[in-house]
C-alpha cells in the first residue's frame, strides 16, 4: 500500500469515527478545545489586538470554532473565514464579522462560507483536519486546501502561526506517514492536550 492509499484509509476511519459523534458530544468536545485554545494560546499573546486570526465554520462533526470566533469578535481582534477560491483553487482569507451573512460555497454544499470579498492575510491560522500526530502532522479532507494555501502564504508572511483543532481521538499513534507537501502545525490542541512539533 502506497502513502496516498494509507492516508486514504485512515482518511475514512477517522471520518467514521467522528461523524459517530452525537451533536451534544461535539459541543461538549468543542467547547473543551476551544477553552484550551483561548486560554493556553491566545490569552498568553502579549499582542493579540494587533493580530489577524483566521478561523474556520465546522462541517461534518468537526470541532466547532463558535466560542474562540466569539471571544477574538469580542476582543475587537480582526477575525476571518476561509473561502475557497473558483479561480485558484486555494483558500481566501474573508474578513468576517455577525453583520456578514455566510452563504453555501457552490461545489461543497456543507461547507458554509463568508458573502463577502474583503481578502486579508492572517497571523494565524485555526483549521479543522481529520487525524493528526504527536508530531503536529495533520491529515485533512483530502482536497489540499490547507497545504496549497499555507504554502502560498508563508511565502508572502513566513512568520503565520497554525493551530489545528482535533479531538482526543484523532490522534493516530504512532506517527502519521506524510508527502512533501504535507505541512507540520505549530500547534495542534485537543480536550485535554497542547501538541508541539518536535
Amino acid at each position: 500500500m502506497n502513502i496516498s492509499q494509507q492516508k486514504k484509509l485512515i482518511r475514512s476511519q477517522y471520518r467514521q469515527l467522528r461523524m459517530q459523534l452525537s451533536p451534544i458530544e461535539v459541543q461538549q468536545r468543542s467547547t473543551l478545545i476551544a477553552q484550551n485554545v483561548i486560554t493556553n494560546i491566545l490569552k498568553k499573546i502579549s499582542i493579540l489586538n494587533n493580530l489577524k486570526i483566521a478561523c474556520y465554520v465546522s462541517a461534518f462533526n468537526e470541532v466547532r470554532c463558535d466560542e474562540i470566533i466569539n471571544f477574538l469578535l469580542a476582543n475587537k481582534i480582526i477575525t476571518a473565514l476561509p473561502k475557497i477560491n473558483e479561480t485558484t483553487q486555494d483558500l481566501d482569507f474573508i474578513e468576517y464579522n455577525p453583520t456578514i451573512q455566510l452563504q453555501k460555497n457552490k461545489q461543497f454544499t456543507n461547507i458554509l462560507e463568508p458573502n463577502s470579498t474583503l481578502k486579508i492575510i492572517p497571523d494565524i491560522i485555526i483549521m479543522p483536519l481529520v487525524a493528526f500526530d504527536k508530531n503536529c502532522r495533520r491529515l485533512g479532507m483530502g482536497a489540499g486546501y490547507y497545504d496549497k494555501t499555507l504554502a502560498n502564504l508563508q511565502r508572502q508572511n513566513s512568520k503565520i502561526k497554525t493551530i489545528g483543532l482535533g479531538y482526543d481521538f484523532q490522534e493516530f499513534k504512532p506517527s502519521l506517514t506524510v508527502e512533501k507537501h504535507d505541512l507540520s502545525l505549530d500547534f495542534i490542541v485537543s480536550e485535554k492536550t497542547i501538541f508541539l512539533p518536535n
